[in-house]
């Protein structure tokens, strides 16, 4: 486990995101939350790690394991966004709803029964006409299977711009897997990478009282009182290995302007950051670093 009063260190990660898009757990059609929580940054950056270091990649990890593991193994403290302008719609998509299924239709999906059934259900699947029917793999087909593709809505955001990826981490070679990152959501939101710095984190503490400007989003404990132009969510936050979920303060894509706060230090630390000619005041929880 990492010491504590060890040298940290912030690397940025610019980043151009096509769309992004994800929704709650067993939800089908829902409102997402318009940016990637740091929950998600963490996975985007543990699935190089664990392709390229450890040559495997198990789905059945945790989510809890996953970054305990980018905490212990690889230093992995904190993670944080910055927004670009942003738009967001509805699309319709096909969905599988295997987990979505009522009692009574999923008693019918089991191994026993589709391996039975798969000459059946290929056929059905294929348009052939099945003349010889089988009640039993009918009723599978017809109460079930048939049954687990639907259309819903999803929400997506569309990025105008690239953004950046920020994490804070005792492991200089985090670094190098950043360049690495293909995705940030799901398979299909593809990122590209673009630049990756690393900083000292010491050398970038400041100590302000006055208000502050940033597009990162900011975990609302940090501030004192709700900037104006901003919206919140609540996301799933990641500190040092630990998950819990909290309240952040992201700017309002319309306004186009950098949330204006005034931090509260009794619980934050402040950073300055250079991005795209200007500074970002960006406020860390003060566990990350003690």
């Amino acid at each position: 486990m990492p010491a504590k009063n060890e040298n940290l260190y912030v690397v940025l990660v610019k980043a151009d995101i096509l769309t992004f898009s994800v929704l709650p757990p067993y939800v089908l059609s829902s409102q997402a939350a318009p940016v990637p929580s740091p929950l998600t940054l963490i996975g985007a950056l543990m699935y190089p790690i664990k392709r390229f270091e450890d040559n495997a990649i198990s789905e059945g990890m945790t989510i809890q394991d996953l970054v305990k593991e980018a905490y212990e193994r690889w230093g992995v403290r904190y993670a944080s966004f910055w927004v670009p302008p942003y738009t967001e719609t509805t699309t319709l998509e096909r969905d599988l709803g295997l987990t979505y299924q009522r009692p009574q239709r999923a008693r019918w999906i089991t191994e026993e029964n589709i391996v039975k059934c798969l000459d059946y259900i290929s056929k059905r699947n294929s348009g052939v006409e099945v003349e010889d029917i089988d009640i039993a793999c009918k009723s599978l087909y017809d109460e079930a299977l048939q049954n687990m593709w639907g259309v819903s809505s999803r929400s997506m955001t569309f990025f105008a711009t690239p953004s950046y990826l920020l994490y804070i981490t005792d492991n200089k070679n985090v670094s190098r897997y950043t360049w690495l990152i293909t995705r940030i959501g799901r398979k299909e939101d593809i990122a590209i990478i673009y630049d990756v710095e690393m900083y000292e984190l010491q050398k970038m503490i400041i100590n302000t009282y006055d208000k502050c400007k940033t597009q990162f989003y900011i975990p609302a404990r940090l501030m004192k009182g709700r900037p104006e132009n901003t919206a919140s969510w609540v996301l799933n936050n990641v500190i040092n290995g630990n998950l819990i979920k909290e309240e952040f303060i992201i700017p309002i894509p319309i306004y186009g302007d950098k949330i204006q706060y005034h931090p509260d230090l009794d619980k934050a630390i402040i950073i300055n950051l250079p991005i795209n000619g200007s500074n970002e005041c960006v406020a860390i929880p003060k566990e990350v670093i003690l």
